[in-house]
């Protein structure tokens, strides 16, 4: 690759790294640090990075001290990168591993594009290879569909399940865009995307190819109507959300027969990671993770 080209790439993912609905970065995205390494340069997991491509530590938690694992599943279009100012207060004694997608940080040079089978592979293949801890798995909007598929695959593994900005089913415009139009509404309605991105041609293409895939891969995993957990289901979401209408929450409660509890948050699509918000997202986490009796 070119000086130039190196340089041009850089640029993009720092815009890409910004304010963007989507969390869309490339490997230059995160200015400072390596996208190789989690928070703080320190990769520590029972995860290889040679053999673990799509979950990776999102922290320096040590699993042979660990007492908890948690999973986080990313939004469309974003690698697990851009959850991390939710993970905050995660205790350190936590395992803590992030779904990335083929298209975005690490893996920002792979073809765009999966399959909920795909999906479901890698966690077969890279999470249940590891030492059985008990675990907590959180998902945001596509990711919510992705980790109650998983936590229903985890059975007696997992400890309870935390869902935000989503629904069963899928939110019906993110359900129903397929042009470029109707990809850019989404966009808008997330309300998180900088101008930067939007103007810019090539950032904005390779925005839409990404958001594309995979609402692809939500449409695919959106039908939870024979997904049933047993475990307790956090459910957040924004009173403003455009996306996902609030009142619709508490369907939740159909796919546990645990308890289901709502709680919603000042904000809008992103209201998860709204610093503002930070305080309630902290007490539910916590509460999640808290040791069984």
């Amino acid at each position: 690759m070119s000086p130039r080209r190196a340089a041009e790439r850089h640029n993009r993912g720092r815009a890409l790294a910004g304010k963007s609905t989507l969390g869309l970065r490339d490997p230059g995205g995160d200015p400072g640090r390596s996208p190789e390494l989690p928070q703080g340069g320190i990769l520590l997991s029972t995860a290889s990075r040679t053999r673990h491509l799509w979950w990776s530590p999102l922290g320096h938690r040590l699993a042979r001290t660990a007492r908890a694992r948690l999973l986080v599943l990313p939004h469309a279009g974003a690698g697990p990168g851009s959850l991390r100012a939710a993970l905050t207060s995660v205790p350190g004694d936590v395992e803590v591993l992030g779904l990335c997608l083929p298209g975005r940080e690490r893996r920002y040079d792979e073809p765009i594009g999966c399959t909920l089978g795909d999906v479901l592979d890698s966690f077969r293949t890279e999470i249940l290879d590891l030492a059985p801890l008990p675990t907590v798995i959180v998902g945001h909007s596509l990711g919510a569909l992705l980790a109650a598929r998983i936590a229903q695959l985890l059975d007696e593994g997992c400890r309870a399940l935390v869902v935000s900005g989503q629904i069963p089913g899928g939110a019906v415009r993110t359900r129903e865009a397929r042009t470029a139009e109707e990809l850019l509404q989404v966009v808008n309605a997330g309300e998180g995307t900088s101008d930067q991105v939007l103007r810019d041609h090539r950032m904005r293409q390779r925005l839409l190819d990404v958001l594309d895939a995979d609402l692809r891969l939500s449409r695919e995993a959106a039908d939870l109507a024979s997904v049933r957990v047993t475990v307790p289901v956090y459910v957040l979401g924004g009173r403003s959300d455009r996306l996902v209408p609030a009142d619709l929450l508490p369907a939740w409660a159909e796919h546990t027969t645990g308890e289901c509890r709502v709680e919603l948050l000042d904000g809008g699509h992103f209201a998860l990671l709204a610093p503002d918000n930070r305080q309630s997202v902290d007490r539910v986490l916590r509460t999640a993770l808290r040791p069984a009796p």
